[in-house]
């Protein structure tokens, strides 16, 4: 099956909301159990700071 591009522009769109909701929700959960850096890691992330910047706004 040929994907047009607004088509493959979109299922990219759509998997990059359920990534960030996924991580936002994970973020909630492991940040009431586990320290930043550990998070960080966790995600793969270079650093805490480059978590922090990403998903502060849900860390409780």
């Amino acid at each position: 099956m040929t994907m047009t591009p607004a088509e493959l522009e979109a299922r990219k769109d759509t998997l990059e909301l359920l990534n960030a909701e996924a991580t936002s929700r994970l973020t909630r959960q492991r940040a009431r159990e586990e320290s930043v850096g550990a998070l960080a890691r966790w995600l793969g992330r270079p650093s805490p700071a480059v978590t922090l910047g990403y998903y502060a706004h849900f860390v409780p």
